[in-house]
């Protein structure tokens, strides 16, 4: 598929990604369709209409064939509707996508109707909660993909005990697999984030708070841009610690338990809190982020990297989704 010329899309004002980020989105989803193999032919779609580089994944599924691809949307702190909807049928446009399979609504009573039909409904942003009422519009042969592991899975996402009386499946994305591979991100998400306060890590001393398997991949990353790495649970003695990275596991995700502080220096140069539920309040340090994010919230995100790994991530999930579907429940993207 071909793109068409930048300058041929008239946007609007008020769409909020650039027109060289357009490009990129673009031939990433191009990129990561092919070499996933995705194919949603035949399959009805139900997800969100986002801006930035969320709005990939309306995208991505048009671009897998789907049958139909419903994006539903609503105001937010990043963008209204209207500007999510602009973006989204600007790059369906540009990439020479069928937009006679696409509906952009804001609409419950249309979204319930196409619940009704649908094979795949996303568990994203302005689809949440996927509550009771929601479930009971699917049909049985549906199935929801979480877009992250399962063992990620916050409650507040979605109702999984009515999902399952109804017999729908709820499937997680194996994010390690080599094809996909987004927890190496998160290390590269960690500096970058120090970056932009003007923290250069090299020679640090950093204390890794994490439970999961995010650790030997943060790790790995901090190591190879020249930081000693020590972990919570170490002896940290005398050493100079220059700052604390949090990616525990929260509560609200299925986490064994909170936070040691007890072990943790009280005054550092600076925290990132990428995840966790962390008691901000028992030290003296520079916080990144400066808001505190919502609980079982990622602190920092990924689409900060652009969009190569959302778009990475939601293809993925898709094609969780669509073996699934086609009955492979072994796939090693499950």
């Amino acid at each position: 598929m071909r793109l068409k010329p930048i300058h041929n899309i008239r946007y609007s004002k008020m769409t909020p990604i650039e027109n060289h980020d357009l490009r990129l989105l673009s031939e990433s989803i191009l990129t990561n369709v092919k070499r996933l193999d995705l194919d949603l032919t035949n399959r009805s779609i139900v997800t969100e209409c986002a801006t930035g580089h969320y709005v990939c994944t309306p995208l991505i599924a048009l671009l897998s064939n789907a049958q139909s691809v419903t994006a539903f949307g609503q105001n937010t702190q990043y963008g209204t509707f209207e500007q999510a909807k602009q973006l989204l049928m600007d790059t369906a446009e540009f990439m020479g996508l069928p937009l006679e399979r696409l509906t952009v609504t804001n609409e419950r009573t249309l979204l319930k109707q196409r619940l009704h039909r649908a094979d795949i409904l996303t568990n994203t942003g302005h689809l949440r909660p996927i509550d009771k009422e929601m479930i009971a519009c699917l049909p049985e042969k549906a199935v929801i993909p979480l877009m992250y592991e399962s063992w990620e899975y916050r409650e507040g996402d979605l109702d999984l005990r009515e999902a399952q009386k109804k017999g729908i499946r709820v499937i997680g994305t194996n994010e390690c697999l080599p094809e996909v591979n987004i927890f190496d991100f998160l290390g590269e998400l960690v500096i970058k984030s120090l970056l932009n306060v003007g923290i250069d890590i090299l020679g640090h001393t950093i204390i890794l708070v994490c439970d999961n398997p995010f650790k030997t991949f943060i790790k790995r990353v901090l190591m190879n841009h020249g930081c000693r790495v020590l972990f919570s649970e170490d002896e940290i003695g005398s050493a100079k610690v220059n700052g604390i990275i949090f990616a525990h596991t929260p509560i609200v995700c299925g986490g064994k338990g909170q936070i040691c502080f007890k072990n943790l220096p009280e005054k550092v140069e600076y925290c990132c809190q990428l995840w966790g539920d962390v008691r901000r309040e028992k030290f003296d340090t520079l916080w990144i982020p400066q808001i505190e994010p919502r609980p079982g919230h990622m602190g920092l995100l990924l689409s900060e990297l652009g969009p190569e790994p959302i778009v990475r991530l939601q293809t993925a999930s898709l094609k969780a989704a669509q073996e699934f579907l086609n009955g492979h429940v072994d796939s090693p993207f499950i």
